[in-house]
């Protein structure tokens, strides 16, 4: 049986791999493409270490590096000689690996990975994105500047009556144009924030949407869960306020005197900040995949401030203060435990 992948001088085989992932992430049933998915797996010793690092690369592991454990101890198969052989399109043979790290892989665990794996701007198609450590400024239409932290993505939508931006991920500094008939709105997960002029920052987490005020008066209106109410509060210059997307919660900051957010300065600052969430903002500016292992630690509130720009400094610095233990694995994976 022949693969749907070319095989040619010209794919490499981290390229394979990368075109496997493509293919199983958009048929993850089609039982014929798995056959020729083994099939490939068996070709090569390094093909399944390769499939793997692609797949890690690009997946918040939290969860599902407990899961991979979980079905390593369950599926781990035997190896004869020296060549590896799956006997069923099930199993995954042995992969190299390093002290303490995963002996097997079961090609259904390795299916389930390849969801939600390729970088975020391939699903939402934004007007304005950045990938792993880029920023980009840019101009807009009314003379306002958006300044675009790593991986985050924005859409842009301008009228003669309004102003509209949407933060589809990421974080995102505005410095808003003055137009007392266009009022500029961002949103984010729900939250929506109001100016006429004035510069303020907005950071999308996974439980939460940060929003920051540097320069003159912002209102912000947030969802309720009752879906009842909309709450709202005026922000002056240097408070800012965090939304629980989880319990409906406002928390209130003060002292940010400094007119540019942290992350213009290479800071990240971090204010009660769940060490999942610590992990995630680290993984928009590194190349390397950093995997926090310990499930229980992902609530761990951190506060502080991590210069970005250096990851060796940074892995020293967690070691030091929450004594975080790292350990590379192809030299493009870090596993934190």
């Amino acid at each position: 049986m022949k693969t749907n992948i070319p095989q040619n001088i010209n794919n490499t085989a981290h390229e394979q791999a990368q075109e496997w992932f493509i293919k199983l992430q958009a048929e993850p049933d089609n039982q014929p493409l798995l056959d020729q998915f083994k099939q490939w797996l068996e070709q090569e010793k390094e093909h399944e270490a390769l499939y793997l690092e692609t797949c890690l690369l690009w997946q918040d592991m939290g969860t599902a590096t407990e899961k991979v454990v979980s079905s390593a101890k369950e599926d781990a198969t035997k190896t004869q000689g020296s060549h590896c052989k799956l006997e069923t399109p099930k199993h995954v043979p042995k992969w190299f690996s390093k002290q303490r790290v995963l002996s097997a892989l079961s090609v259904t665990t390795l299916v389930a990975l390849v969801v939600a794996l390729l970088p975020p701007h391939l699903w939402y198609s934004p007007d304005y994105f950045t990938t792993v450590g880029e920023q980009q400024t840019i101009r807009l239409a009314d003379g306002s500047t958006l300044h675009l932290n790593s991986q985050s993505a924005v859409n842009v939508n301008y009228s003669d009556s309004f102003r509209s931006i949407e933060l589809l991920y990421g974080e995102a500094f505005f410095e808003v144009a003055k137009s007392k008939t266009q009022p500029f709105r961002v949103s984010s997960q729900g939250v929506i924030a109001t100016a006429v002029g004035t510069a303020f920052n907005v950071r999308q987490l996974e439980h939460e949407v940060q929003t920051t005020l540097t320069e003159g008066k912002l209102k912000v209106d947030f969802p309720r869960h009752n879906q009842e109410k909309i709450a709202s509060l005026t922000l002056e210059a240097g408070q800012g306020v965090s939304f629980s997307k989880d319990t409906g919660s406002l928390s209130l900051t003060k002292n940010h005197e400094l007119y540019l957010p942290d992350w213009k300065r290479h800071l990240l600052r971090l204010d009660d900040v769940p060490l999942s969430d610590v992990v995630a903002l680290l993984n928009r500016h590194y190349s390397q995949k950093l995997v926090l292992l310990d499930i229980d630690r992902r609530a761990e509130k951190i506060t502080g401030v991590i210069p970005l720009g250096d990851l060796d400094l940074t892995l020293k610095m967690l070691n030091k203060s929450l004594h975080l233990e790292a350990n590379t694995l192809f030299h493009r994976l870090v596993l934190l435990r």
